[in-house]
């Protein structure tokens, strides 16, 4: 009786926990070749497989698959993937396996590899099937041997004694924030551009489309950074008494006007004579400016009287009388004769002339020069009575 007892526990026991003991779901994830061969620009493809394993089903899956960009392009629907990255995201719709298709196309000789960074991939129900090991393939790529480049510069400083047969050098350069290397323009290199101060392992890769690669190692020894001397600012004193700096009275009174301002805004009648303070030192400089406008003016206003002045003398100064007998000059005319209109023989009439000589002596006792024409007396007369 008590076996039976004992029997009919394990029996509930072994019901009640046998889901629990259900193996644990899992995935699969490989490719249709461990390996692969190819030349330098001729196609290859690669045939990526996703599974279910211990009778499970696959549903949705995820693929992150990395390739090297220096050796390898993704031909794909829409164009070149030159990224290094392929991202697929795909539904088996209830199936053991599902196969993608995948086209590389190398560009230059040398090995490389495609791997499967990362997977998820789900059972149809959404279980998550656990994957033991992602791919690595090796990719082999045949092509024709890489003459080496002539050169080979690192941050503008040129590698000493580059050549063909030595593939590891030195070269010392001063701080940089990034490494660049240099090589002639129909080669390409590849490497890390980070560097740190003192000793620094670089690999480079050297390659030309169509032809095998080289690869370099280069010990890059940098300079520390150079540490950067801290900026003095002196401050501007007017001068010194003392040691002590001195302080011009107007510039201290504005100051404390300025001060007194901020502090005190509640009472105006103490702001406006912080205002006022602050203005006075400009009212000697308004001063200043105002007596110079009238100086300017006094000499504008004594240029202007000095041209009447000598307009009026050019206007009353002596006219010269045309005559029948002679030229002569009369002074004192006055301002309607000279705007006068009419013809200036018109307005005077000459004395009638005996002779040259009584002429002569007559105008030159009065002050008046006369310039007498040579012409005869009876002349003179005749057109002395025609004026």
């Amino acid at each position: 009786m008590t076996a039976l007892r004992v029997a009919f526990i394990y029996a509930f026991a072994a019901l009640l926990f046998l889901p629990s003991l259900k193996a644990e779901a899992k995935g699969n994830i490989h490719t249709g070749s461990p390996e692969y061969v190819s030349s330098a620009l001729e196609e290859f493809n690669v045939g990526v497989y996703t599974e279910a394993t211990e009778g499970d089903r696959l549903g949705e899956f995820e693929l992150i698959i990395s390739f090297d960009p220096a050796y390898l392009i993704c031909i794909e629907e829409d164009g070149e993937n030159t990224s290094g990255e392929i991202r697929i995201k795909e539904d088996s719709f209830d199936a053991l396996r599902y196969k993608i298709m995948l086209t590389f196309k190398p560009l230059v000789g040398g090995e490389t590899k495609i791997e499967v960074k990362e997977a998820t991939l789900k059972s149809p129900d959404g279980e998550k099937l656990e994957t033991d090991s992602l791919p690595s393939i090796p990719i082999h790529i045949n092509a024709p041997q890489l003459t080496p480049p002539d050169y080979m510069s690192v941050n503008g400083v040129r590698i000493e004694g580059f050549n063909s047969k030595d593939t590891e050098y030195k070269v010392n350069i001063p701080y940089v924030e990034k490494l660049f290397i240099y090589v002639p323009e129909d080669y390409k290199v590849s490497y890390e551009d980070s560097l740190s101060e003192g000793k620094n392992t670089v690999k480079a890769l050297v390659t030309k489309e169509g032809f095998s690669t080289l690869e370099y190692t280069l010990e890059v020894n940098m300079e520390a950074k150079p540490t950067e001397e801290p900026v003095v600012q002196e401050e501007e004193t007017k001068g010194t008494t003392d040691n002590e700096p001195e302080i011009d009275p107007e510039m201290l009174e504005i100051k404390e006007a300025l001060k007194k301002s901020n502090e005190k805004k509640k009472n105006p009648e103490i702001e406006a004579l912080n205002l006022k303070g602050m203005i006075a030192p400009s009212n000697s400089n308004q001063v200043e400016i105002k007596n110079e406008n009238h100086k300017n003016i006094i000499i504008l206003l004594g240029l202007i009287g000095l041209s009447i002045i000598i307009f009026l003398a050019k206007l009353f100064s002596s006219v010269v009388i045309n005559g029948d007998h002679g030229v002569r000059r009369e002074r004192g005319l006055n301002l309607k004769n000279r705007l006068s209109s009419k013809r200036k023989s018109d307005m005077f009439s000459f004395a009638e002339i005996e002779s040259k000589k009584s002429a002569s002596s007559k105008y030159f006792e009065y002050g008046l020069d006369v310039k007498i024409n040579d012409v005869s007396d009876k002349e003179g007369k005749e057109n002395v009575g025609k004026k």
